[in-house]
């Protein structure tokens, strides 16, 4: 196969890991930077992998087309694509109309990396769907589950929680992330303090000084910086469950969900949601889910699951396959 460029528009967040799994699995060769500066390179490129097209779905169009009549095969996966579907403003709409144009464009797909036996409705924007990437990429990116490398400040971890246990929400910390909730769950109920130790690891400068001090005060744990990859891996290991449940606003993949899956950790979601299908499709047994409104019973939720011995964690078997086959034989 002739050279294949997977383009994204800058390295942050998830992009930087999905430009390593295509160069990992494809042979594909990363590049970054402004599409608009960037155009004319992209239409010469034989074989071409936008990641995270829903970000500049106009821009992903012209593109398409331009090489379309260059006789260039062009795949997008789309990270969100769902979100088009609920809201029926204008911009939306326009999406929607978007994406239906490319089931028209030869020599163009676009993936969904949220399953359709999730959100049935993705299939009328979208023409097939991957698994996302981070919920098999591990073994790809040679990054094994270890314990040598666990932040500084949760060297004590265990001997803190002594015998409680350890729920952690990790990666940045905001409303739509469900940190908010997550604190002032810890802060309702000195019971629920009692059985288990509640641990936010990521940018917290989203919440506000005074939530942090609350939560300080009840008991938990702050580490307020950015992690190496390292040491997120080491610390999804001594987490006996990590928080997913997330805002209703949040409701779509997500890469902690994925690596936690892959870690075979506990993981506990919101009741309803997307990682909540994922959760009951993926985790051979029932998982724990919480309404995200009533402190109250979401905290007996997590107190009668603390006091419980933990449960062993079984998930089903993902593989690169689906991906490899699909994207690499539509390039082929």
């Amino acid at each position: 196969m002739n050279q294949i460029i997977v383009y994204e528009t800058c390295r942050s967040g998830h992009r930087q890991t999905y430009a390593d799994i295509c160069r990992a699995l494809l042979n594909a060769e990363p590049y970054f930077g402004s599409i608009r500066s960037s155009f004319v390179e992209l239409c010469k490129v034989p074989y071409l992998i936008c990641s995270s097209c829903d970000e500049f779905l106009g821009k992903f169009l012209l593109l398409s087309l331009a090489r379309m009549l260059l006789n260039r095969r062009t795949v997008g996966i789309a990270i969100r694509a769902e979100g088009c579907l609920e809201n029926t403003g204008l911009r939306n709409i326009g999406k929607r109309l978007v994406y239906r144009i490319f089931f028209i464009i030869p020599r163009t797909k676009i993936y969904s990396i949220l399953p359709f036996f999730v959100e049935p409705r993705l299939a009328k924007i979208v023409k097939d769907w991957i698994y996302d990437p981070q919920f098999w990429d591990l073994p790809y990116l040679g990054i094994k589950p270890q314990m040598g490398s666990i932040p500084h400040e949760l060297s004590s971890l265990e001997s803190i929680a002594s015998g409680r246990k350890i729920i952690v929400s990790l990666g940045t910390q905001n409303l739509i992330k469900g940190s908010e909730y997550f604190c002032r769950l810890y802060i309702s109920s000195s019971e629920l303090a009692k059985v288990a130790l509640f641990v936010l690891v990521g940018n917290c400068s989203a919440l506000s000084d005074d939530l942090i001090s609350e939560f300080l005060k009840a008991g938990g744990i702050v580490v307020d910086r950015h992690l190496s990859d390292e040491e997120l891996i080491s610390t999804y290991m001594v987490a006996d469950l990590i928080w997913c449940c997330y805002h209703p606003l949040y409701n779509q993949s997500s890469g902690i969900f994925g690596r936690a899956f892959q870690l075979k950790v506990n993981v506990i979601v919101r009741t309803g949601s997307y990682l909540h299908c994922l959760q009951k499709q993926l985790y051979s047994r029932e998982g724990l889910s919480l309404c995200f409104m009533d402190l109250k019973s979401d905290a007996l939720i997590l107190e009668k699951f603390s006091k419980g011995k933990a449960p062993q964690v079984r998930v089903l078997e993902l593989n690169a396959d689906r991906c490899e086959n699909s994207v690499f034989g539509f390039l082929a």
